[in-house]
């Protein structure tokens, strides 16, 4: 993540965003394995929160789309962990962030010097 941030107005997500949402939560590589039971129902609860989720800043970097999320009819829970799931698509990977069981983050890092004006297609993504 880098520490140039913006603070933006609270937005819904555009359909694009949204759409690389709900396929991050559904299939994104999880960083640290855990039973397929538990999986499965905290991929449950996060889809839950799409429909609420908000955008509530952006990177300032200028080559990347990505955004933080805001999920107000949630309730952080402070005993989860960090969840990171990842996928990637050419010259970039996209990792979304799940911070005490609140989706958080939406990145997009490049992996050269290619800049992103947005997110990609959902069905480019590899898993």
């Amino acid at each position: 993540m880098t520490a140039d941030r913006r603070e933006a107005a609270s937005r819904h997500l555009t359909p694009r965003e949204r759409d690389v949402l709900v396929r991050m939560v559904q299939e994104g590589v999880r960083g640290e394995p855990v039973p397929p039971s538990q999986d499965a129902e905290d991929r449950r609860r996060w889809l839950e929160q799409v429909d609420a989720t908000r955008v509530v800043g952006t990177c300032g970097c200028g080559a990347c789309p990505t955004i933080d999320l805001g999920v107000p009819e949630v309730r952080a829970t402070s005993a989860a962990p960090r969840v990171v799931l990842e996928a990637g698509v050419d010259r970039a990977l996209v990792l979304l962030f799940v911070d005490a069981d609140v989706l958080s983050y939406l990145e997009l890092a490049p992996l050269d010097g290619t800049r992103f004006p947005e997110f990609p297609n959902a069905a480019d993504l590899r898993f």
